[in-house]
């Protein structure tokens, strides 16, 4: 599962022991390939890349490689 976070420094997530991924702009959907992040996390130098592509707003991976994060994402289709 992927959950956007738009609020937090890339960097910061990272520090606090969360795997993150780029998200599309405009949606929830991952820029790319995000297996690997599945079982390691970015290096800082990745995210910095990412940076300097436009990206601002990252996914987490949820589970064992952040942690054993959980998100429970509740939409309201009334505002969507």
């Amino acid at each position: 599962m992927i959950n956007t976070v738009t609020t937090l420094d890339p960097i910061a997530m990272l520090d606090a022991g969360l795997s993150i991924i780029p998200i599309k702009k405009g949606t929830k959907a991952p820029a790319g390939a995000w297996k690997q992040q599945q079982t390691q996390p970015p290096s800082a130098e990745e995210v910095a890349a990412w940076q300097a592509q436009g990206f601002d707003a990252y996914g987490i991976v949820c589970g064992a490689i952040s942690g054993g994060l959980e998100i429970i994402d509740i939409d309201d289709n009334a505002h969507l």
